[in-house]
């Protein structure tokens, strides 16, 4: 998917986020997740608003790095509970 349009202007209807500070971190498995909000918290209430990224790094073979960058994952189906 090109979210450019050219070398410097973005698509009409896109916006581009970069990640400002890393929130928090978690090891899972054999990948780093990092949870990037795109702008400072300084405290609780800025948790409420804005972006935030997930950045999943692995490595899955030597000398290489997998980086996947996520905005809102939702959430996972527990099913009907029934």
């Amino acid at each position: 998917m090109k979210f450019s349009n050219g070398c410097w202007m973005q698509k009409e209807g896109t916006e581009v986020f970069s990640p400002a500070q890393v929130y928090y971190t978690k090891q899972e498995d054999s990948q780093l997740i990092l949870c990037a909000p795109t702008h400072k918290i300084a405290h609780r209430g800025d948790t409420l608003g804005g972006p935030n990224l997930t950045l999943r790094i692995s490595a899955p073979m030597p000398e290489m790095l997998r980086i996947r960058c996520d905005h809102y994952l939702g959430v996972k189906d527990k099913g009907t509970g029934i």
